[in-house]
């Protein structure tokens, strides 16, 4: 009686599921969120603001590479994209990178600073990156850690209002026809301390040759403090 030889069917083992490790490291981490709460307060930051606030002392190549997976790009991007990267050009010519939030970066920002945040309509105008680049180098300098760590996007010493959130009312005065219009300050940033019940807002003239404040580098400048009676209470946000 001969021996029939059975072909047994080789199956392969199903697919390797993605580690703990992995899948953590797809998450935002406590310094991803920090981070993102930071771009939600301030709108927008360069490649440098973000590595000096975040990454300090790490390899600057790799930690554009993990802000561009945030923008959704490379095998390992986070999806949903938490930012946007956006570009503009110095006064010297060169092009440098900037980040803003989507509006799932949106939202994560808004859970991490425990209140909505409004999603700007509109981009910067390429024109004026540069100058908001400058303009939030003051945040920067607020909120660095001096030593190891990294800043908290809450922040309870000061309040930083961004431009498309805010709207200052006064009132001009026109001489001895009694009229008093009121009008509207639309300022660059305001900038509010509590505890000082003070309030500093940027509203320079723009130089029309650069497109921007002609003194933006000087920041100490730039913002000027706010006396009017008519702006005591809190900078009027803009209606969602």
């Amino acid at each position: 009686m001969g021996i029939e030889n059975i072909v047994t069917k080789v199956e392969k083992p199903p697919a390797k599921r993605a580690s703990m490790a992995e899948t953590t490291k797809a998450r935002p981490t406590d310094r991803d969120r920090q981070l993102i709460g930071v771009l939600g307060v301030v709108r927008h930051l360069s490649t440098d603001q973000l590595c000096r606030l975040f990454y300090a002392g790490r390899n600057p190549h790799n930690m554009r590479k993990r802000l561009r997976r945030f923008a959704g790009e490379g095998a390992l991007a986070f999806k949903p994209a938490y930012f946007r990267r956006l570009f503009y050009r110095t006064y010297e010519g060169h092009c440098c990178e900037m980040w803003t939030l989507t509006s799932a970066g949106y939202a994560l920002a808004s859970s991490v600073l425990g209140n909505i945040i409004k999603v700007p309509r509109h981009d910067v105008g390429a024109s004026f990156r540069e100058h908001a680049i400058a303009l939030n180098e003051l945040f920067v300098a607020l909120v660095i850690r001096p030593a190891s760590g990294y800043p908290r996007a809450k922040q309870s010493e000061f309040r930083w209002i961004p431009s498309d959130t805010v709207r200052l009312p006064w009132r001009q005065h026109l001489g001895e026809a009694g009229r008093s219009p009121d009008r509207l300050v639309l300022p660059d940033a305001v900038l509010e301390i509590p505890k000082a019940q003070r309030r500093y807002f940027s509203s320079q003239p723009k130089d029309p040759l650069r497109g921007h404040s002609a003194d933006a580098p000087r920041l100490g400048n730039s913002l000027r403090p706010d006396h009017s009676r008519q702006s005591d209470g809190p900078a009027r946000s803009v209606p969602g």
